[in-house]
């Protein structure tokens, strides 16, 4: 089978491609044009190299994604055979973390990458008219507040306590918008944002954890749902986050939140096979003109 590739500069495009699965193609949105929140003079939209790539074929068309930053990204979306029409083409990363991609498109990515530390979730997403703020109660002990690039060491003493032992500099959170609730004074549980666009008018929660002896609290509900509320209020119509469809209670807590269980995704981490550019380059792809390939697979 014959595919076109080619390299796109249109926002546009990618804005009509991904259309009818925004909360699939969150990742890919909002960092078309990244922001921090309105009351922060941040621009985020010149700090991430991005890159998309176009395929069109006999089975369907798809879309590559690349973010290059600290821990780069490679987002898939469309048909299976595109994706690895496109995989022979666009740019080889020695190391990237899989952010998003249907579950039919491991196999294709699988030619062309190692994977592993494969996750199996679901996108879940929430709009203004879903939304329903957590209802929790807390108690005389515990307060509920917006947290600030200040309180940086003692968000990262928290995740420490945690499997991942995720450290963030504080142009994280000044950049994103975090909220916390403190239990005796204590940093207890955080929820977070992974990216914001208010231009693209989505943004993604994400980093939401809280300390083991301070669980079964509701106090994860009320961290995200302050977040979720901060969000729509600067703009974001869309509020999407990813979550391990086996975690019962917290697809249940997102759901009293009004998130709906949306898409199937697969995340993993991602390693170039070494001599797979060398293959495609001298079988499978020839240019018709620059960044514009016809790919036979």
């Amino acid at each position: 089978m014959d595919f076109r590739v080619w390299k796109s500069n249109s926002s546009d495009e990618v804005r009509e491609f991904l259309a009818g699965n925004r909360d699939l193609g969150a990742y890919a949105l909002a960092y078309l044009n990244p922001r921090a929140s309105s009351t922060l003079d941040i621009d985020l939209s010149t700090r991430y190299l991005t890159q998309y790539y176009f395929a069109s074929g006999p089975t369907g068309r798809s879309l590559i994604f690349y973010v290059n930053q600290p821990n780069s990204l490679l987002l898939t979306f469309g048909d299976k055979c595109a994706i690895e029409a496109t995989l022979l083409v666009a740019p080889s990363l020695k190391k990237s973390y899989l952010a998003t991609a249907s579950p039919e498109h491991f196999e294709s990515i699988r030619k062309s990458h190692h994977i592993s530390a494969v996750l199996k979730m679901n996108r879940m997403l929430a709009t203004e008219s879903s939304f329903k703020p957590a209802t929790t109660k807390l108690d005389a002990a515990s307060h509920l507040r917006r947290l600030r690039a200040e309180d940086i060491e003692e968000i990262n003493s928290l995740y420490r306590t945690g499997p991942g032992l995720n450290q963030y500099p504080a142009r994280v959170v000044n950049e994103g918008i975090y909220w916390g609730v403190r239990k005796s004074g204590v940093l207890a549980a955080i929820a977070g944002t992974h990216v914001i666009s208010e231009q693209e008018q989505v943004a993604v929660v994400g980093n939401v954890y809280t300390h083991p002896s301070a669980r079964g609290l509701g106090l994860a509900q009320v961290t995200t749902s302050a977040v979720t509320s901060s969000l729509l209020a600067i703009g974001c119509t869309e509020v999407v986050l990813t979550v391990d469809p086996q975690n019962m209670p917290a697809v249940s807590a997102y759901k009293k939140l009004g998130f709906n269980l949306k898409s199937e995704v697969i995340e993993g981490r991602l390693s170039g096979r070494p001599f797979y550019r060398v293959r495609k380059i001298f079988r499978k792809a020839k240019r018709s003109r620059s960044d514009d390939f016809v790919v036979t697979i």
